[in-house]
């Protein structure tokens, strides 16, 4: 979940629970507020009554009305009370109810269902008035309908006004979240673009103090990442140098010493056997000459697969020579097709070497590992500054996965990456295999004009 949601989030669930709180609230003032009030008039009604039943008027020689109920219906009463009173607890003298009349469908149900079942039913206010040989009862009762619409409409004038401030602090808590956090969206970009091998991002200055220090922190890890890449591109460009050195010296090795040795064995061998009469000795100078021709194969191919680049030669003649090479020595009716594509007059040497050494890889694992009978090679300029290598064959579907733990596949992708390129396999529709190499020409003809 986004940062700025996951605030807003907890605004709104924040505001909910005040607006519950202010409910609660305007609930508990409501019913305490009518409770008073019925105390309050309860206690007037029955001073009222408790002087008229001592006689005022006797002293100024007027018999006294009692019960007089007039001044008793000008006490204050809450909207929609009743008042009663019970002679000797059966019969009802005066009964009056004041305010309109209120049903409880004027409130919606989840509320009505809610305040009958959390809050309880209002008990009667009861007062006792003293007089002799008689027991007289005020009662004074407000309709429960009543008291849930009058809560239900203080609800309403609370509810609304607080839930617009709320609203408008969750509008302005997320605005203010969200300006503040804006930050995070480049940060976010630059390090993917960390994550996918880009280190030219550089992220800032902002105007947070906490950010503009993450920014610097990315910045100089950016930087240390780009210079140990450097690094190491470097240092993998020299491990290549160097082995082809090493393979010009050992093949040079096996041509001069092997080479000569295995004729000359070979050589020694045919005479040897022409010369003498005996059976046994010539089949086994006959086994002595096939040995030094299957060595001398072995060694061929060996020679095919370790032979040095050759700095000034034309890379599309030398693809041409390793697939009629291979051809041979794959021992299978093989055929590799050369897309007609144009290239420039002169590519740098380092880019030719790295297309021959992955075409080899990946023309020596087709025969090796796949029952190929048909593999093309497509290499073409892009837009004058990427070259694109795309060699497919048809042998067969395999688990890229188990490919990709070669070392032939990771020697392929480590030249190309060493040379700033990018390299995928996929499967093609044959069911083959498709390599796919990219190599940007600006570094290496950079570096051929240090």
């Amino acid at each position: 979940m986004r940062l700025t949601y996951y605030l807003l989030s907890r605004a709104v669930v924040t505001g909910l629970i005040a607006i519950v709180c202010v409910g609660l609230w305007t609930v508990y003032t409501t019913r305490n507020d009518m409770s008073g009030a019925l105390t309050s008039a309860a206690t007037s009604m029955e001073r009222i009554l408790n002087l008229q039943s001592v006689g005022l008027l006797q002293g100024i020689g007027l018999e006294p009305r009692y019960i007089d109920w007039y001044p008793l219906t000008q006490v204050s009463l809450p909207e929609a009370t009743c008042v009663r009173l019970i002679r000797n607890h059966v019969h009802t003298l005066h009964r009056t109810c004041r305010g309109r009349h209120y049903v409880a469908e004027q409130a919606p149900r989840w509320f009505v269902y809610l305040y009958q079942t959390l809050v309880a039913k209002r008990q009667p206010v009861v007062r006792t008035i003293g007089r002799p040989n008689e027991s007289l009862v005020l009662e004074i009762v407000t309709d429960r309908d009543a008291e849930l619409t009058v809560t239900w409409e203080k609800l309403g004038e609370l509810i609304a006004p607080s839930a617009l401030v709320i609203f408008v602090l969750c509008a302005t808590l997320w605005w203010s979240a969200r300006n503040a956090l804006s930050p995070t969206g480049k940060i976010m970009r630059g390090l993917s673009a960390i994550e996918q091998g880009n280190f030219g991002m550089i992220l800032g200055p902002f105007g947070s103090y906490e950010f503009d220090r993450i920014a610097t922190a990315t910045n100089h890890l950016t930087e240390s990442l780009r210079t140990a890449q450097n690094t190491r591109i470097e240092l993998t460009r020299q491990i290549f140098r160097i082995q082809e050195e090493e393979r010009l010296a050992i093949a040079h090795e096996l041509h001069d010493e092997f080479g000569q040795h295995l004729t000359a064995i070979s050589a020694n061998a045919a005479s040897l056997q022409s010369a003498t009469g005996s059976f046994g000795a010539q089949r086994e100078l006959a086994n002595i000459e096939k040995s030094a021709r299957h060595l001398h194969a072995t060694l061929r191919s060996l020679l095919v697969r370790i032979r040095p680049w050759a700095g000034d030669a034309d890379i599309k003649s030398c693809l041409v020579a390793l697939a009629r090479e291979v051809r041979e020595l794959s021992h299978r009716p093989l055929r590799i097709d050369f897309a007609d594509a144009p290239l420039p007059e002169s590519l740098p040497g380092e880019i030719n070497e790295a297309v021959y050494r992955i075409a080899q890889e990946a023309l020596t694992n087709a025969i090796r590992h796949s029952s190929a009978r048909e593999i093309t090679i497509d290499l073409r300029v892009q837009d004058s500054s990427m070259l694109e290598l795309v060699i497919a064959d048809d042998g067969g579907a395999c688990d890229l996965t188990k490919l990709e733990g070669g070392f032939g596949i990771k020697g392929i992708q480590e030249r190309v990456r060493a040379l700033n390129g990018e390299t995928s396999f996929t499967i093609n529709s044959r069911h083959g295999l498709t390599l796919h190499a990219r190599l940007p020409l600006a570094l290496a003809l950079a570096d051929n004009t240090r």
